[in-house]
Parts: structure tokens; C-alpha cells; sequence
């Protein structure tokens, strides 16, 4: 403590610089210097806050929310929760189903992949694989629409094919959803390309 008091001893305050200083606490200027920092702090409490409320928040979620699996939530959100069984042909697959479903008349390509598969005992589809285009072709038992497209196409309208009523949705001239019934049962014929209309009229 003496070298402190020995050292104090030795600072002397001007007039001048006891003025600069008087000076500078009445216009406020070291209080403005403050003030920025004091700012600073507050904010990065503020976001230290939120940050520890977030954290807390999550992991409340993922203990109380039920863990799924993700092939499980696709095939809910597309099918339901009924599981899809694949079979070899359209023979087994219209005996599985109950439904009488038959390969499509006419591909505008070669499939690479056919794939046979019921949902239940009420529906069945048909989906043809190819380098350009997946044709999917759908029967159910029920009513109203089966192709699962809710595309809104600007181009619709309704063509008698066959001596079916056909309704056609698609655009720039291509059909990408064909609908029809037929002996008490819905059709759909989907493309992801787009058909022509004489192909649709082939497939039927």
C-alpha cells in the first residue's frame, strides 16, 4: 500500500485538465460513450434468452411427439394406411383384388419396370416404368376420381371414346389424367409426360 500511496501522491490534476473534464460530464459526452456498450449487452442477453427458450422448446418436442418411420408416414400419406402388396401379372393381381384388370392395350413406349399392386380388395393399379414417361393405370370399385392427381390443368374436357364418356386433363394439346367408367368401376390412365389424345384411344 505505501508504493500506491506514494504513486497517488505524485498525480497532480491541472486546471486545465480538471476543465476538459468538467467540461466533457455537462455536455453529457461520457454518457453517451457509455451508452452504446451498455445497448450491446442488453441485446445479447435478449438473444441469449430466446436462444435457451428455443433449445427448451425442441426438446420438449422430441420427447412428447411419437417417433415414425419415414417409409411408414409416405405410404399413410399416399395410400392410407392400408399396405400395398405387389404381385407378377395382371392375373394374379385382378384375383387378389377382386377386380378384373388387364394390361393396357397399347404403350407409347417400352416399359422397363411393370409393376402390379392391390390396396385392399377394392383398388388396383398397373405402373409402367420407362425411360421418358411412368404410365400409371388404376381400377377401383368405388366411385369418382382414382388417378390421385390434383394437379389443376388448364385444358379439361370430356371426349366419348368407345362409347365412353372420357374426361381429359392436361395441357399445351398432351393428356396427363384420363378418367372413365366403366361395369361399375372407376379407370384412371396417368402420365407424367403427357399422352397424346390417339394414344389414350389406343390404350382403351
Amino acid at each position: 500500500m505505501s508504493k500506491y500511496n506514494d504513486l497517488m501522491e505524485r498525480v497532480a490534476v491541472t486546471p486545465e485538465m480538471k476543465e476538459r473534464f468538467m467540461n466533457r460530464v455537462a455536455s453529457g459526452e461520457l454518457a453517451k460513450s457509455r451508452l452504446p456498450r451498455f445497448r450491446m449487452i442488453g441485446r445479447y442477453a435478449a438473444l441469449a434468452a430466446c436462444l435457451v427458450l428455443l433449445v427448451a422448446g425442441a426438446a420438449l418436442l422430441s420427447r412428447y411427439l411419437p417417433e415414425r418411420n419415414t417409409a411408414e408416414t409416405e405410404t399413410d400419406l399416399a395410400y392410407g394406411p392400408i399396405v400395398p402388396a405387389e404381385y407378377k401379372n395382371a392375373e394374379e393381381l385382378s384375383e387378389a383384388s377382386g377386380i378384373r384388370i388387364h394390361d393396357l392395350a397399347y404403350l407409347p413406349f417400352e416399359a422397363k419396370e411393370t409393376v402390379y399392386r392391390t390396396f385392399g380388395t377394392d383398388f388396383a393399379e398397373i405402373v409402367y416404368t420407362g425411360e421418358k414417361d411412368v404410365v400409371c393405370y388404376r381400377v377401383s370399385t368405388g366411385g369418382g376420381d382414382t388417378s390421385g392427381d390434383y394437379t389443376e390443368y388448364p385444358e379439361v374436357e370430356t371426349r366419348v371414346i368407345k362409347g365412353m364418356d372420357v374426361i381429359l386433363k392436361g395441357e399445351g394439346g398432351l393428356v396427363h389424367c384420363a378418367l372413365y367408367e366403366k361395369d361399375g368401376c372407376s379407370f384412371s390412365i396417368t402420365s407424367e409426360s403427357g399422352l397424346t389424345f390417339d394414344e389414350i384411344e389406343r390404350m382403351l
